[in-house]
């Protein structure tokens, strides 16, 4: 389970100061986890664009570069309702873990950040006595 939560007070009580620099961040986040929601197939490379991008640190620099780098995308509106479910909910589960995510949890292990590759992934899952399970980003319920 990948646990993003946004750094900002707005949408996230784990934080007090929000600084300038994640002013926004709940509302890319918002805006990113509607992607996943609805348009599941342009998430990977929507998200790579966003985190890999040193100069998308608002909202409307978010939403100029996914519409340069992607402009097949569709980019909503609105906001999924199930976006601001998993941001409350993944806030909460910050406050319970600690305050470094996104965390990685399987079983009984949890990493912070994300392994970086897929035979690291692999290599957790097997520990966990996960070993031949098939291993693919999917939606939460």
């Amino acid at each position: 389970i990948i646990t993003p939560a946004p750094m900002s007070s707005k949408c996230n009580p784990n934080y007090r100061d929000t600084g300038e620099r994640h002013e926004d961040a709940c509302a890319i986040a918002k805006l990113m986890l509607t992607l996943w929601f609805e348009q599941p197939q342009t998430f990977a490379r929507a998200h790579e664009l966003v985190m890999s991008s040193p100069d998308a640190y608002t909202l409307a620099q978010v939403r100029a570069l996914l519409q340069r780098e992607m402009p097949e995308l569709k980019l909503p509106e609105h906001t999924a309702a199930q976006a601001e479910q998993m941001i409350l909910h993944n806030a909460k589960l910050q406050t319970m873990l600690g305050p470094t995510l996104p965390q990685l949890m399987v079983g009984s292990t949890v990493i912070q950040g994300r392994p970086y590759t897929l035979a690291r992934l692999r290599e957790l899952v097997a520990k966990e006595g996960g070993a031949g399970r098939e291993i693919r980003m999917t939606k939460p319920e």
